[in-house]
């Protein structure tokens, strides 16, 4: 009994472990794309404002006024990102289904830590009494083997 919530303690940790990861990665993109985005508007925004600035300085009417036009709109863009695009692109890249398959997964690891704390029950008498420790050993050193192969397949040095 207590090799298989050891199995799903493993797979529980493994499955928090990859929403994690995903979560982390999804969330940090999506802050990357919205920051750069407001930024390359901003600046595009000034840019344009300073060169109506510039220009308005002359005579001319049309092209400081159709350039302060432009940096008005690139700075309204750049407002209405602050706004709208965080939220789209955090639904894009789904950050709250990993943070919600990570939070599943913590409730069960806590859960299983729970149950592999409690007393053990009584040590089976006879023939399966004997081969208990042995059998644990085994089946350790197979899981920790198995989960070696499988971190050398997903990280290659």
């Amino acid at each position: 009994m207590r090799g298989s919530w050891l199995l799903r303690y493993v797979r529980l940790l493994t499955w928090y472990t990859e929403a994690r990861l995903s979560y982390l990665l999804s969330h940090t993109l999506a802050e990357t794309i919205r920051l750069v985005w407001i930024g390359l508007a901003v600046f595009v925004g000034l840019l344009c404002l300073s060169a109506a600035l510039v220009l308005a300085i002359k005579p001319l009417i049309g092209p400081p006024l159709a350039l302060l036009l432009a940096g008005f709109f690139w700075l309204l863009v750049a407002s209405a990102s602050v706004f709208f695009l965080g939220p789209y692109l955090h639904k894009r890249f789904q950050t709250g289904r990993h943070l919600y398959r990570m939070t599943l997964a913590r409730a069960g690891l806590r859960l299983l830590e729970k149950n592999l704390n409690a007393p053990p029950a009584a040590a089976a008498p006879g023939f399966l009494g004997l081969l208990g420790p042995f059998l644990s050993r085994w089946l350790s050193r197979w899981l920790m083997r198995k989960f070696q192969q499988f971190l050398r397949k997903m990280i290659p040095l």
